[in-house]
């Protein structure tokens, strides 16, 4: 669902510290605003952005684990389709 990132995306997201890699691994996708919008159940309103996957965490072991946060992106550029 959705397509690739820009490489405005990923300049963007090395910014708030999210490499290019972590983003891939996260699985991130840019999506459109109508796609954006069918995702979360709304029908009005501009929801372009980037979509990150829900993931049921495994149970905590004593081993060490990766997390990524990801903050919003402010004032994305519409993806021209």
């Amino acid at each position: 669902m959705g397509s690739d990132l820009t490489a405005s995306d990923y300049a963007r997201l090395e910014s708030r510290w999210i490499d290019h890699a972590s983003a891939d691994r996260a699985g991130l996708r840019r999506v459109d605003s109508l796609t954006g919008g069918e995702i979360i159940g709304r029908k009005f309103g501009n929801y372009a952005g980037i979509l990150t996957r829900t993931i049921t965490p495994a149970p905590i072991t004593s081993a060490s684990t990766d997390c990524v946060a990801i903050s919003p992106i402010s004032n994305p550029t519409p993806l021209a389709i």
